[in-house]
């Protein structure tokens, strides 16, 4: 069965152009007084209650709302 996690017994190499990280993506429509409403994408790491960053989430983005997903840094 698959354990969510690291594990010192399996190594997986990439090259640094290649490293990712899985994040469940949210989407969530923010309203502020006086302004348009924009969508906002918060990113979770595993079972975490708080975000470890956001995004904003275009409209393509929006059928990966609770999904996982995997994220590169440019």
């Amino acid at each position: 069965p698959y354990t969510p996690g690291r594990s010192d017994i399996v190594l997986k190499w990439k090259p640094p152009s290649h490293n990712s990280i899985d994040f469940r993506l949210q989407i969530r429509k923010v309203v502020k007084e006086g302004e348009l409403p924009q969508h906002i994408g918060y990113l979770y790491v595993q079972h975490e209650t708080e975000p470890m960053a956001t995004m904003k989430a275009t409209k393509k983005l929006l059928p990966y709302d609770n999904k996982i997903i995997e994220c590169t840094f440019d």
